[in-house]
């Protein structure tokens, strides 16, 4: 090799040699130019994820709304009591029967659910009474029901009349379950009336309080049972749930079943809630009751 082919600066040969490769890489990603007579449309390039959200016409969201209040725990109730001395030893029998075939033929249903002969009732809607000028108004307003006017609220004839001026009396018919009968926490069994009266006269009761402030309004209709069978009342202390069973059974084989007839409807009442024992002579528990701090008697048609 001749001096004069090595006569040359090696770093500029690197510099020369970058500068070559610069320039090859910038042919290789730039585009050719288009020219005037190209229509071809240009590949859209895609858009920043933050300028094409800053781009969409924002939407207002809805405002986020505080939950309600919690509903005052019911400290009392409307009924119509079902115990009275016609019926007692009628719905003892129907009890002790409905226990017996569920200690034999039902085992999966518990016995010590059941509820005493002293607390069976029609419930009308329970009631919120803080303090005693509350309980005093609940009271004023069972005073004030016009037994007569409800009791004669539908009927059209001089017989409807006639029949409006006698005593309400039922039958307790067939067993129900509250929901789902093969999943239930609830058994009870339905009141007729073959004159109407009967619902006719709670829906008025429901009607009277709610009109005195005493009640929110309601659409649907009362709902009469009397409750033979409450999960409620074996659950742990604060429980917020209760134990559900599958009563299909027992509910075909009382479908058509009546327990108690000719039971005499006597009277509303307000009572307090959470039955009160009743002890024999032993102290063992004979019953329970729930005390009642009003009622009216259907025959008061004075008013």
């Amino acid at each position: 090799m001749s001096d004069v082919e090595n006569d040359h600066d090696p770093a500029e040969s690197t510099i020369q040699g970058r500068a070559v490769t610069v320039v090859e890489r910038q042919h290789a990603v730039t585009p050719p130019a288009r020219s005037s007579s190209d229509t071809t449309e240009p590949t859209a390039q895609p858009v920043p994820l933050s300028t094409a959200m800053t781009s969409r016409t924002s939407i207002p969201l809805p405002p986020i709304l505080p939950r309600p209040p919690p509903r005052p725990r019911p400290t009392h109730f409307l009924c119509i009591p079902l115990v009275g001395p016609s019926s007692r030893v009628q719905l003892e029998s129907a009890l002790s029967r409905l226990k017996t075939d569920l200690a034999v033929h039902h085992r999966r249903i518990p016995v010590n659910a059941m509820r005493p002969v002293g607390s069976l009732h029609l419930t009308l809607d329970v009631l919120h009474l803080p303090d005693p000028s509350v309980i005093a108004r609940a009271q004023q307003a069972l005073a004030a029901l016009p037994i007569s006017e409800f009791l004669r609220l539908g009927a059209d004839t001089q017989a409807d009349n006639r029949a409006d001026s006698q005593a309400i009396v039922v039958e307790l018919r067939s067993l129900k379950a509250m929901g789902n009968p093969y999943s239930t926490s609830v058994l009870y069994a339905e009141p007729f009336d073959p004159t109407g009266r009967l619902p006719r006269l709670a829906r008025a009761v429901v009607d009277h309080f709610t009109s005195a402030g005493m009640l929110r309004p309601k659409r649907k209709a009362v709902r009469l049972h009397a409750t033979f069978w409450n999960s409620k009342y074996i659950a742990p202390r604060h429980a917020t749930s209760w134990d559900k069973v599958d009563a299909r059974g027992v509910f075909r084989r009382y479908k058509d079943h009546v327990w108690a007839d000719d039971v005499v409807v006597d009277r509303v009442a307000l009572c307090e809630m959470g039955a009160r024992k009743v002890y024999g002579q032993e102290g063992e528990v004979v019953d329970e009751v729930y005390e009642e701090i009003a009622s009216v008697g259907l025959s008061d048609t004075g008013r």
